[in-house]
């Protein structure tokens, strides 16, 4: 089994190994209590529920700028954003999905 020793001296499983030996559930000893999870705190009550999308398709003109700022924003306030007319062809994108 493959264990790794844990800042308090006892061993713990390592994830590969839990995965291999065919876990179903995360053992609790891996979740954190409520306390200690991040919380998220929206300081603009008008966001909408979806994430930032950023249209690319004025990529290679004089909007990098703007480009610049919008995943800026999208980053520190969501910290995620959907990208839209980026050139990636849709084939590749499933293929990427599929190997993934």
């Amino acid at each position: 089994m493959d264990l790794l020793s844990s800042k308090h001296g006892e061993c713990i499983d390592r994830v590969q190994a839990l995965i291999q030996n065919g876990l179903k559930q995360v053992p609790d000893e891996y979740i954190q209590p409520p306390s200690l999870r991040p919380t998220i705190t929206i300081h603009n009550s008008s966001l909408s529920n979806q994430a930032p999308v950023i249209d690319l398709s004025e990529f290679h003109t004089n909007s990098l700028e703007r480009i610049r700022y919008e995943v800026g924003q999208a980053c520190r306030e969501w910290g995620v954003f959907q990208v839209i007319n980026h050139g990636v062809p849709t084939r590749l994108l499933e293929e990427m999905k599929d190997v993934g």
